[in-house]
């Protein structure tokens, strides 16, 4: 088994990397610019903006000096490098610190493959802009400050990995009750069940129904989303979603309470002609 912060300290990295980048756009700064006033060679600016090395602290606090950063963001990013260089501090920093982070978005981008039990909201891999702007605004209230605000551009790269070479795989068992809520009007819920049955055509993404009738079923109550990466240094993670935070479980361990009921919750779903059905009788007339 790998370490289980190995994982949370390279998406640690590639977070501060994301900041640096951010911070020399803002300033209006080119790689060669930096470079002039700083001393960075534009080689190591580049390898630094894209987690191509480890980030020391100091050179984050340089750059953040020469882009005329505010210091809070600073410390911020300064903390998440820390971390990311030492995973041993990941728990002892604790969450009092101002620090950098990635959520469910930076994590799925990593993947290679998707295993999701929906019970009550579609995966965002798969959502179109309008339900995710309705999931989204009904989070807004109660979780805003937990959220990272919904990018239309960043959906459309994400949902463009399940059409590359290779794909990102998805394999989705939803209930079917997720499929006739209005969620977001039922235009909304409509459109997005069109590009449900759209996206189940692809040989990357596979959709299993639970039907209503079906009584109790393994996992029931607790969606939750297995990801897999094609790094082998890498071991499986599972995402739980709640309010006011998230969930990441990496231990094989704990993980095997999440990946057997998937299984088993698979087993009892509809077959995938079946399930096309089930959605398409859902869209309505």
């Amino acid at each position: 088994m790998k370490p289980a912060n190995e994982f949370r300290a390279s998406l640690q990295l590639r977070a501060v990397g994301r900041e640096l980048a951010r911070w020399r756009e803002d300033a209006g700064l080119t790689g060669a610019e930096v470079s002039r006033r700083g001393g960075f060679s534009q080689s190591k600016v580049s390898k630094l903006e894209n987690a191509a090395q480890w980030i020391a602290p100091a050179d984050v606090v340089a750059l953040g000096l020469i882009y005329g950063t505010p210091k809070n963001e600073r410390d911020a990013v300064t903390h998440a490098a820390m971390r990311a260089h030492d995973p041993r501090l990941w728990d002892a920093m604790g969450r009092e610190l101002p620090c950098a982070r990635w959520d469910y978005s930076d994590v799925e981008a990593e993947a290679s493959e998707i295993r999701g039990l929906a019970t009550d909201v579609l995966p965002p891999i798969l959502r179109t802009p309008e339900y995710a702007l309705a999931v989204a605004s009904a989070q807004a209230i109660t979780v805003a400050e937990h959220v990272r605000p919904f990018g239309l551009e960043r959906h459309r790269r994400q949902q463009d990995r399940l059409r590359a070479d290779p794909p990102l795989r998805v394999q989705l068992v939803v209930g079917e009750a997720v499929l006739r809520q209005p969620t977001g009007g039922r235009r909304v819920m409509a459109d997005q069940l069109v590009r449900l049955l759209a996206l189940a055509e692809l040989p990357s993404v596979t959709v299993r129904v639970l039907p209503s009738g079906l009584g109790a079923y393994p996992g029931m109550g607790t969606p939750f989303t297995v990801l897999s990466f094609t790094e082998e240094r890498f071991d499986d993670v599972v995402h739980s979603g709640r309010l006011g935070g998230e969930t990441w479980i990496e231990s094989v361990g704990e993980r095997l309470p999440y990946e057997e009921p998937f299984t088993k919750a698979t087993g009892m779903a509809c077959g995938e002609t079946s399930s096309l059905n089930v959605i398409a009788e859902a869209v309505g007339p």
